[in-house]
Order: structure tokens, then sequence, then C-alpha cells
């Protein structure tokens, strides 16, 4: 629904004219045509705007001056009920929330640990290799001693005999 503020805008205009003895001052003229104007712009045909009728509608009693009145706190203590059943509702989530926080904080910590204890394990694993290494390398040239000795009877090694 289109309306035009133009002509309100004149209308407000001659009105405001004709009555000169009780004319508002050119400030408050002014301000009372924006408002006019700002409300005549309210398309009234707006989905968001036929919803928040329908909601104000559904305890809205009548044009009343009380109803007028009591609107901003009927509306601001349904707005707080609202609040008040959504946290109520959503309470077991936060709770439940908090609880998965928790474990996901102890699970840290769990692994946290886990991978300290595995780096010291490593380095022990690496020292116990290195030291079976070393223990393979001694083996490996005490046998080949012990066999250098069964090859040459009279408990010389090869590389005691002299060839000259």
């Amino acid at each position: 629904m289109a309306h035009d503020t133009r002509a309100i805008s004149a209308g407000i205009d001659s009105y405001l004219s004709s009555s000169a003895e009780a004319a508002p001052s050119d400030a408050a003229a002014e301000q009372l045509r924006r408002q006019v104007e700002e409300t005549m712009a309210v398309d009234v045909e707006d989905p968001e705007f036929l919803d928040a009728l329908d909601v104000v509608g559904e305890f809205w009693d009548g044009n009343t001056a009380e109803n007028r009145r009591n609107l901003r706190s009927d509306l601001e203590r349904r707005t707080v009920e609202q609040a008040e059943g959504f946290v109520r509702t959503f309470a077991p989530l936060r709770d439940a929330l908090l609880k998965a926080e928790e474990n996901a904080a102890k699970m840290e910590t769990a692994c946290a640990k886990s991978v300290a204890d595995l780096k010291a394990n490593d380095a022990e694993a690496r020292k116990a290799v290195a030291a079976h290494d070393a223990l393979c390398a001694q083996r490996d040239a005490l046998l080949k001693e012990r066999a250098a000795k069964l090859a040459y009877p009279g408990g010389r090694a090869a590389s005691d005999v002299c060839l000259v």
C-alpha cells in the first residue's frame, strides 16, 4: 500500500498555515512532518510487519488507554518470560556441553601425558636398540675370532702366524 508522502506533507503544511495562532514553531512543525513521513513510509504489507502485528494481536485486548499504557510493559514481560523459557529448555544442553568441554580438557591432558610418555619411551627404546646393535657387533667379532682360532689349531689366530 503506497502513500504519497508529498501530498500528506502538503496537507500538513496547509493545516499548520491555516491555524496560525495555534501553529507550532518551525522546528516542531518539521519534527511532526518527519514523523508523519516516517509513519507513512512503513510498508504495512511487509511480512515482518504483519508477523509483528500477529504476535501483538495474541494478547492485545483492544484499543483502550490502559492497553496502550501497558503495551510496552506487557511486551517486555512476555520477552522476559520467553527468554526464561529458552534458558530452561536449553539448560540440559548447556550442562551437557559443559560436561563435554570438561571431558575434552581431561582427554587433552591425558593425550599430552601419553605423548610425553611416548617420547620418553622412544628415547629409552633408542638406547636399548643402540645397546643391542653394539652387543650384536661385539658378538659377531667374538664369533669371527673363535672361528679363526678353531681354523688354526695350537691356539694361534691367523693374525699371530708369521709367514716369513
